[in-house]
């Protein structure tokens, strides 16, 4: 069931971040599966089981998805394949395939009670394997997707960048141990998606480096290189 979509759906967001699940509010008359059909990317099944269908010839590597539903917030949630990029796995969607759409089931609202069965599923944006993103995006999947690539490629492209010598891989290693303790506290002048995604990659280099050596984490700096440029058609 495909049905238009409304200009009086309503985006509240409550936390900011990558990945996580973000609070909504849905046109309650919207009801059923609205996929991106002028994209070829649709949902099928039921609002309770949906399954996203690619038809395309691209690979996605990364959707989102709101639910509304019959009680309680409804929710958006972003379901990426980086990790899968960086191992050199199949992405989350291969081309001409589709796979279920799981829901969280461990949101509750206020009181603590889990949200009632949705009513409607919303696929908000979709990126392909080339980066191109697609859909009305407000979850604002662009930017958090395009912040995550950012954070963890500026990060690695410290070490990246550093002398050959000894001195200037301590110094380096140094500036990266820095980042991963950097303070909580709030920076006008930083996005606090990015400074988060900035400590979790520093943390991630110098954990590897700790278990498996310098080469080791050398070899993961390497990863991030594969992800595609997040882009959009103007």
């Amino acid at each position: 069931m495909f049905l238009p979509y409304s200009s009086s759906l309503l985006f509240v967001a409550t936390q900011v971040g990558f990945g996580q699940n973000v609070s909504m509010s849905i046109n309650p008359g919207i009801v059923g599966l609205l996929g991106l059909p002028e994209h070829n990317v649709l949902l099928a099944g039921q609002p309770s089981a949906p399954i996203l269908v690619n038809t395309t010839d691209r690979a996605i590597i990364a959707y989102t998805v709101r639910w509304a539903n019959s009680s309680g917030p409804s929710f958006s949630e972003i379901n990426v394949s980086f990790l899968h990029i960086r191992a050199g796995q199949p992405p989350v969607i291969p081309a001409r395939s589709q796979r279920a759409v799981d829901r969280d089931t461990n949101l509750v609202d206020r009181d603590g009670r889990p949200p009632g069965p949705p009513l409607a599923v919303i696929l908000d944006a979709v990126i392909f394997e080339d980066g191109e993103l697609v859909g009305p995006d407000l979850t604002h999947t662009f930017d958090m997707a395009s912040t995550r690539v950012k954070a963890e490629q500026d990060i690695h492209q410290k070490l990246l960048r550093a002398g050959n010598t000894a001195a200037d891989r301590a110094a380096v290693w140094d500036e990266i141990g820095r980042a991963a303790h950097k303070s909580r506290a709030y920076d006008h002048k930083v996005d606090p998606r990015y400074a988060r995604m900035q400590r979790a990659h520093a943390d991630e280099l110098l954990r590897v480096r700790d278990a498996q050596g310098e080469a080791a984490a050398i070899e993961l700096l390497k990863t991030s290189a594969k992800y595609p440029k997040i882009w959009r058609r103007q």
